[in-house]
């Protein structure tokens, strides 16, 4: 039996056009330098919505809409697993400017190169790349 630690997680997939919202992940944590989406752990009693909103609010400043489920996945880590939704969102408002200096951009969706994300992001990106091609 896997007694290893389970980690809810929920992400968003902030469309602008052709780009989305993604940030560099601090060098000190686990996975660091990898680019993410917005998100992040679930607080105990928190629906996925409130916890995005929460999240994407205290990273980026960003008040969206969420769309549709894009995908979920399980990914087992060395240390922990990790679960993982994927939400589509619209921006709606931004109470501050993202500073160039700060870890969130906006990435043209062909930039989003499998190998510059955490292996459970591989077919989110996927998805996202055919729902924005021709």
């Amino acid at each position: 039996m896997n007694s290893q630690l389970v980690v809810q997680v929920v992400a968003a997939i902030v469309f602008n056009g052709q780009h989305v919202l993604v940030g560099k992940r601090p060098k000190q944590v686990h996975l660091g330098g990898m680019l993410e989406f917005p998100g992040g752990k679930i607080e105990p009693g928190e629906t996925d919505e409130q916890a995005l909103s929460r999240e994407l609010f205290e990273e980026t400043g960003l008040s969206v809409r969420l769309g549709d489920l894009l995908d979920e996945c399980r990914f087992d880590y060395a240390t922990k697993t990790i679960c993982i939704r994927f939400y589509e969102a619209k921006p709606i408002e931004q109470q501050r400017s993202l500073d160039p200096q700060e870890p969130w951009y906006w990435c043209h969706v062909n930039e989003l190169l499998p190998a510059l994300f955490p292996a459970a992001n591989a077919r989110v990106l996927e998805k996202i790349r055919s729902r924005l091609s021709p």
